[in-house]
């Protein structure tokens, strides 16, 4: 799958919807049937256990939330490993 930066930065600012660059971890994974909508949105389809693995790679500390690089820099590295 070829997943570009500037389309998971178009994904990412539809779901930041306060337009403060910080996106609730919740809606990578926390919540079962939003799971990865977000990531979904790119065409990349992860596994109930990849979802678990990305949130915690874009938000490592735990703070409930992440921001567009992160998410972006978390996306390409697993649609390359999709590919």
């Amino acid at each position: 799958m070829n997943v570009s930066s500037e389309k998971l930065e178009e994904i990412y600012k539809v779901y930041d919807e306060k337009r403060n660059n910080r996106i609730p971890t919740s809606e990578i994974g926390i919540i079962k049937h939003n799971a990865a909508k977000l990531i979904r949105s790119a065409r990349l389809f992860p596994s109930e256990q990849d979802i678990e693995t990305l949130k915690k790679a874009v938000d490592p500390n735990r703070e409930g939330t992440f921001t567009m690089k992160k998410f972006v820099d978390v996306g390409l590295d697993f649609a390359s490993k999709q590919s």
